[in-house]
């Protein structure tokens, strides 16, 4: 029996699910860990799984795949605990003597919203990120086929289906067809049934008013939740990251939006330490990711990664580093409870969750996550209403 963990983001999980189909019948011990080396404690986290995963399993055959391999392959190829090490899906099957499919669904055990692949790779090259060198360039996925594995999940019965890619704003750059993202949302729209979409993160040069329009129009089967990665709040460093550095455009399309869908959820994702962020660089971003209506950060710390432009210049002192993220973290708890108290009261759809701890759980369109005294079967709408228990935790109940 083949089982597969698995590290990182939702493009990994695609790609994992997509392995639990291909080996699904496999008559082996094989445990795979699908790794991310976005950072190094990524690299680092999957070292002492897979150490984990071999003292657990000691009969079984280990295989260490995917981005961290790609970064250090002859790191992992010295574990003990590690039998094969495999950087690509063809590979793996070639090592199992698998034939290739042409089309498999990929199969999600134990959760309730399945992710699907639009496209994978970046043309971006952000002086910090190794992604691009690992997931090489934007290649979008054929649109029919989208539209047929879409209609697959809904026939198996899911309900909100994630939209996902390394860089989903270059959907078509690489196709003859002029196509973009929108082209593949109204497609989608399209079809009937009772469900909605939800999008991965947006790179803010897609953003813009025809985006807002369409979202507005579409807020039946769209979620109204955006991810953007906006990084940094000072256009100095921005720029020296190789980003999109107009702050205006970013901060316009934020307040366009909350102003135009009331209730949406924005979320971000920050970079704490840059190497050349200056007191005076932090001061600028702090203000201004505090003068915007976000509703949820990711905060990550920078991390030297090989073959990146940044990777040799000097970091920022520990001590430094340590005060501006405690900070940071201050600002992304303070802007969550002012989210949460925003809807405290609303009513609103959600779809149920597994339960955990003795929870029920279910996830609104503007992505909260409540707690539920009542246990729901998962994957099913329900109007639920939310109220704010003792340490703002938030709660559904029904009228």
């Amino acid at each position: 029996m083949v089982k597969v963990w698995t590290l990182g983001c939702k493009l990994n999980q695609y790609d994992s699910a997509r392995i639990n189909s291909l080996l699904a019948e496999v008559n082996k011990d094989i445990i795979i860990l699908n790794t991310c080396a976005v950072t190094k404690n990524a690299e680092d986290e999957a070292r002492k799984v897979l150490r984990k995963i071999k003292r657990e399993n000691p009969q079984a055959i280990v295989v260490a795949f995917g981005c961290a391999v790609k970064a250090s392959k002859d790191e992992f190829e010295k574990m003990k605990e590690v039998d094969f090490c495999i950087e690509s899906e063809d590979e793996l099957l070639q090592k199992f003597s698998i034939k290739k499919r042409e089309r498999v669904l990929p199969h999600f055990a134990n959760r309730t919203r399945p992710f699907l692949k639009i496209q994978e790779g970046c043309n971006g090259r952000c002086s910090y990120c190794i992604v691009p060198l690992l997931r090489g360039k934007s290649t979008s996925r054929d649109l029919d086929e989208i539209l047929k594995e879409f209609r697959e999940f809904l026939s198996c019965g899911f309900k909100e289906i994630v939209l996902t890619g390394t860089n989903l704003s270059e959907y078509g750059v690489d196709l003859k067809r002029m196509l973009n993202l929108i082209d593949v949302l109204k497609k989608l729209v399209e079809e009937e049934g009772d469900f909605r979409i939800r999008l991965s993160s947006l790179e803010p040069k897609i953003l813009d008013e025809k985006f807002i329009d369409f979202l507005k129009e579409n807020q039946h089967k769209i979620c109204p939740h955006i991810h953007i990665p906006i990084q940094n709040g000072s256009e100095k460093v921005l720029k020296e990251m190789r980003r999109e550095s107009d702050l205006e455009k970013i901060k316009n399309f934020i307040l366009k939006i909350d102003e135009e869908i009331p209730f949406v959820a924005i979320g971000a994702d920050i970079i704490c330490g840059y190497p050349t962020e200056s007191e005076k660089d932090f001061e600028d971003s702090f203000n201004f990711l505090n003068s915007l209506p976000i509703s949820f950060y990711h905060i990550f710390t920078y991390s030297p990664r090989k073959n990146t432009f940044s990777y040799n210049l000097k970091t920022i002192p520990d001590e430094v580093l340590s005060e501006r993220k405690k900070l940071l973290l201050k600002l992304k708890e303070k802007k969550k409870i002012e989210f949460l108290k925003k809807n405290c009261e609303r009513k609103m759809r959600f779809i149920t969750l597994l339960p955990n701890k003795g929870y029920g759980r279910a996830l609104s369109g503007n992505f909260i996550e409540v707690r539920t005294s009542k246990i729901y079967s998962p994957n099913e709408f329900r109007e639920l209403k939310v109220e704010l228990k003792e340490g703002n935790i938030p709660f559904g109940v029904e009228d």
